[in-house]
């Protein structure tokens, strides 16, 4: 099997960890790295999977996609589609780190920027 470039370079900084730190001081070892990135990965997973049914269905109630708009990253207060748990878990976080609440932007504009982050408003 050929491995991307993206993935010999992943490998190649894996290795580089237990090199730099051969005894895992404080926990930096590859396999920890590799099994936090395990968790991450089926956990995102289980969103693109979300996401992607949600995009295909409101894909089709409208004539023109903007891909690369759908394809762009958003910060979790952007996402037009999250329903009411999405959001009301997002909030639940906010109070936990003692942030002000969340500024949910709702419009036709995705790419306005707001300084929405930390409860400020543009």
């Amino acid at each position: 099997m050929e491995l991307t470039p993206e993935e010999e370079r992943l490998i190649k900084a894996l290795r580089k960890i237990d090199e730099v730190n051969p005894l895992g001081i404080d926990g930096y070892t590859a396999a920890k790295v590799i099994e936090f990135s395990l968790d991450y990965a089926t956990i995102s997973a289980d969103y693109a999977g979300r996401r992607y049914q949600r995009f295909i269905a409101e894909s089709k109630r409208q004539p023109f996609i903007d891909i690369s708009e759908a394809q762009r990253s958003k910060q979790r207060y952007e996402d037009t589609r999250a329903d009411a748990a999405d959001k009301a878990e997002y909030e639940r976080h906010y109070k936990e780190w003692g942030l002000p609440a969340p500024v949910w932007i709702a419009g036709k504009d995705p790419h306005k920027k707001t300084a929405a982050r930390r409860g400020k408003t543009s």
